[in-house]
């Protein structure tokens, strides 16, 4: 029921924008928190990615005024990287887009393996492809799908097969990649559809079907390729997802 409750509280946003603000100047990390996954899904609901991106901005600088912890430190790393990847859907790769992302990447490398990286990776690999770094993207993809093994996240899984399909397919291993994204698509099926805290961007499975419909196109099947796309689309529409649905429909 996502979208009658998200039509409400956008006819409530007046009040729930100023309680945000005074909390902010309060400095008050907690009561943020209260707020935070409401405004996130009316924002990504919306495709409103400007107001997302102040949201994670004004996270980050109370989190940066509060003692450090590794609790903290986890947070930082999801907000850091899902702002650069807001950034990247509203603004393109600027300056302010790698800086973020390099920021994001700064606050990884001094961790561990842990669940809660795995979607820091997908988005630290996005910042790869764009910097044509189809080696380092590829190995981001291999780490994130042994974690998604480890841990047995179907998700994740799907996510891992679609970054390193993505790599082989820049590389012109176009069979590889098919392959990769194949596996993509089957574990994204078995996975169940939830919503992760501070998760942006678009859906793993409607890119694993574009992008396996551009590497066949490239490969010299055509039908196939349009078949691919059309799922792609039929399975945007279905998730009710902005961002989601304009990828599809522009590939």
């Amino acid at each position: 029921e996502r979208l009658g409750a998200s039509e409400r509280m956008a006819e409530d946003i007046g009040n729930l924008l100023a309680a945000w603000r005074y909390w902010v100047a309060q400095g008050d990390f907690e009561e943020l928190n209260r707020l935070t996954d409401g405004l996130w899904l009316l924002y990504d609901a919306r495709g409103w990615y400007h107001e997302t991106a102040n949201l994670m901005t004004d996270l980050l600088d109370v989190l940066a005024s509060t003692p450090a912890n590794p609790e903290r430190l986890v947070q930082q790393i999801l907000l850091q990287t899902s702002l650069a990847r807001v950034l990247m859907a509203s603004k393109g790769f600027t300056p302010d887009t790698e800086e973020a992302y390099e920021r994001a990447l700064e606050l990884c490398e001094a961790q561990g393996e842990f669940p809660q990286l795995l979607p820091v990776l997908r988005g630290l690999s996005t910042y790869f492809i764009y910097r044509a770094e189809f080696g380092t993207s590829k190995r981001i993809g291999e780490q994130l799908l042994g974690l998604a093994e480890r841990f047995d996240d179907a998700r994740a899984k799907a996510e891992g097969h679609l970054l390193i399909g993505v790599s082989e397919g820049m590389f012109a291993r176009l069979q590889v990649g098919i392959d990769h994204l194949e596996e993509g698509i089957a574990s994204y099926d078995v996975a169940a559809r939830t919503v992760e805290r501070f998760e942006t961007g678009n859906d793993a499975g409607v890119v694993c079907h574009l992008v396996e419909g551009m590497l066949l196109w490239m490969k010299g099947f055509p039908d196939r390729a349009r078949e691919r796309a059309l799922e792609g689309i039929a399975l945007a529409e279905r998730l009710h997802h902005p961002q989601s649905r304009a990828y599809a429909h522009f590939h």
